[in-house]
């Protein structure tokens, strides 16, 4: 309801033009009677417009505040209010996932479906469901076992013993009476018809030729129905053959240089001077070298040879921190210093394999020093873009030079870099720390892993390598380490990784299957003190170990993935604790750092051949035995035809 009235003008009027209106009234205007009359008539009718069409506010209000509008919350039956949420691993049916949420699930759903080592490939399905089923496996496993035993009955009855099966050689020389050869072939059994077994002939026969064998008979060696005269029964040659009754039957190519059943020919470092056809033992032994020269002036934390073999690299901690020798025959002499030194004491140093880089790591920054090589010159490269914040004790390349893992004393105690070109960009952190300082960091030889050791539980933290991301393995080792890490070790062939610990046993062995780490059981000789050192050759064949009792050095022989046989001692070991060892690529130099003098120690370690006794007891503890191809002195590689091994 309107209180005041709404005015009236009904004269039309004219309306003013455009001009004016834009211009507006000016001094001394008088605006004609009729643009009057326009303006009154038009103003007074939009009064009474809006007076017809307008609302009272009360009304509006009132109006406003009967309406009741209720929106119910979402359910699985009804529309409604709802809340969004960004859990992804929630069970809730009241909430909307945001878009968020869901491109992560999407993430690690792809992620999940294109992981070949939880997923098998339609190939690999086809291929397992080939396989031999149980019970057809043990009918063939059956069928193998009859026909074995029928063939082992048969030939038993046939030929009797077998003196070649078992651990022995034959060795021949003419005594009192020319024409007989005293043989002894380290098999004590009564020996029967069919017996084999070879002998070396110390001499040549004059007469018609008998045997003795083992003091327990006496008989003819003949071939092809005719009695050996001084023709056939050369000195230096090696004969086999078989017991017929009360003949020694040779075989056919019998001292001729013919393979027996079971030799083989090798090659093997001669230990002193032996000709050829000289019976000789065979054995896995170490050797010490000439030092490098000079030696350093204190001790090396670590050492690393060059991937070609040339080089040899000695972390130090006096001036000029870093040391570098070449090799030249069998001596290594020392290159210039680099241009730019590291800045302080070297713990940790790796060449990368592709021979590219050498790179440094220390307790003074910049920490991490890397070095380009070119031949015998190595080029500091500028400091990382992104360095550790504190002291690093090691360093290691992924086998395919395309990422360093760097392993330091402050949180997040790993750090790992992208190489691409001469550049070196750290990655994100992994998805886990380690606890502590890492004291070991090795990649597998296959690039799949990286191991890291430290001194606080869990102790070791493995991670699978995919491209640039590094993901914990699910599961440790079985059994979990139980102290400090200080070495760790990846067999060339991928299949074992080798730990060494501050306590007891100080070192375990675990064999690789997939993601899994079981323990072998321990080797015959274990260290008995903490071990320093741990590295494998580059071909598989030895594990060596430094540890801090005497003698301070074992070595390993692989004779299968679950079987190592440690070798004797050198005759020249180290007088200290030795700190750190390595192997050169050719798998025989060994550099082994120590905390006294010499410091730095080299040794060679190989099959070797000895100049044999006729007696047996030069067996004992050998890897093998055989006979000389040619002449040869101390250190000459040689063939040599092997009739025996262990």
């Amino acid at each position: 309801m309107f209180v005041k009235k709404s005015p009236e003008w009904k004269a039309k009027g004219s309306e003013p033009p455009v001009s004016k209106r834009e211009t507006g009234w000016e001094v001394e205007d008088r605006p004609p009677a009729a643009w009057l009359n326009w303006f009154m008539n038009s103003t007074a009718e939009s009064v009474q417009e809006l007076q017809s069409k307008a609302v009272e506010k009360t009304y509006v209000d009132e109006a406003v505040a009967s309406v009741k509008v209720t929106v119910p919350d979402a359910s699985l039956t009804q529309k409604g209010i709802v809340q969004l949420s960004s859990a992804k691993n929630g069970m809730r049916e009241t909430v909307a996932a945001t878009e968020k949420a869901l491109g992560e699930i999407q993430a690690s759903v792809t992620t999940h479906l294109t992981d070949n080592m939880k997923h098998i490939s339609s190939a690999e399905r086809a291929d397992w469901n080939a396989k031999e089923t149980t019970t057809g496996a043990q009918i063939k496993a059956d069928a193998a076992k009859t026909a074995a035993n029928t063939y082992t009955n048969t030939e038993i009855a046939k030929v009797g013993r077998d003196i070649a099966r078992y651990p022995g050689y034959g060795y021949g020389n003419p005594g009192t009476n020319a024409a007989k050869i005293n043989v002894t072939t380290g098999y004590d059994a009564t020996v029967g018809i069919g017996s084999s077994f070879s002998f070396y002939a110390g001499g040549s026969y004059t007469k018609p030729v008998t045997l003795s064998l083992n003091g327990q008979g006496v008989y003819t060696i003949i071939t092809n129905g005719v009695t050996k005269d001084t023709i056939d029964i050369v000195a230096g040659k090696m004969y086999s053959g078989r017991i017929i009754g009360t003949d020694f039957l040779l075989d056919s190519g019998s001292g001729g240089g013919a393979k027996i059943n079971g030799q083989e020919e090798i090659y093997a470092a001669y230990n002193d001077t032996i000709n050829a056809y000289d019976p000789v033992v065979l054995s896995e032994m170490m050797t010490r070298l000439p030092d490098v020269s000079p030696v350093p002036p204190s001790y090396s934390d670590t050492t690393a040879f060059s991937t070609d073999g040339m080089l040899l690299a000695a972390s130090c901690p006096s001036a000029p921190y870093l040391f570098l020798y070449k090799k030249n025959g069998n001596s290594w002499y020392k290159l210039p210093n680099p241009t730019q030194p590291p800045n302080g004491h070297t713990r940790g140093l790796a060449f990368s394999p592709d021979g590219k880089f050498l790179s440094t790591v220390g307790f003074y920054a910049p920490f991490v020093t890397i070095y380009k090589r070119d031949g015998d010159t190595f080029t500091k490269l500028p400091d990382l873009s992104v360095l550790p914040s504190g002291g690093c004790y090691n360093v290691s390349f992924s086998p395919d030079s395309s990422h360093m893992s760097v392993g330091h004393d402050n949180f997040p105690f790993v750090s790992i870099y992208k190489v691409t070109g001469d550049t070196f960009v750290k990655l994100a952190n992994p998805d886990s720390y380690p606890t502590g300082i890492v004291r070991a960091n090795t990649f597998s030889p296959d690039g799949k892993f990286l191991a890291l050791g430290f001194l606080q539980s869990p102790y070791i933290k493995i991670y699978r390598r995919e491209g640039d991301i590094f993901t914990t393995l699910e599961y440790l080792p079985i059994p979990h380490p139980n102290a400090g890490i200080i070495s760790l070790s990846f067999s060339p062939d991928n299949k074992a990784l080798a730990v060494g610990y501050t306590a007891s046993p100080y070192l375990m062995i675990y064999v690789r299957s997939r993601d899994d780490f079981i323990q072998m059981s321990n080797p015959p000789k274990m260290p008995d003190n903490t071990v320093y050192g741990l590295c494998y050759s580059p071909n598989g064949k030895y594990l060596s170990l430094t540890y801090a009792n005497s003698p301070y050095l074992i070595t390993y022989l692989i004779v299968d993935p679950v079987k190592y046989k440690p070798l004797n001692n050198p005759t020249m070991l180290p007088s200290y604790v030795c700190v750190d060892l390595a192997y050169a690529p050719d798998s025989n130099t060994i550099s082994v750092t120590t905390y006294q003098s010499p410091l730095l120690m080299l040794y060679d370690v190989r099959l070797r051949a000895v100049k044999s006794s006729p007696s047996i007891n030069a067996l004992t503890n050998a890897d093998g035995a055989g006979y000389a191809l040619s002449s040869g002195v101390a250190n000459d590689v040689k063939k040599i035809v092997r009739i025996w091994r262990t």
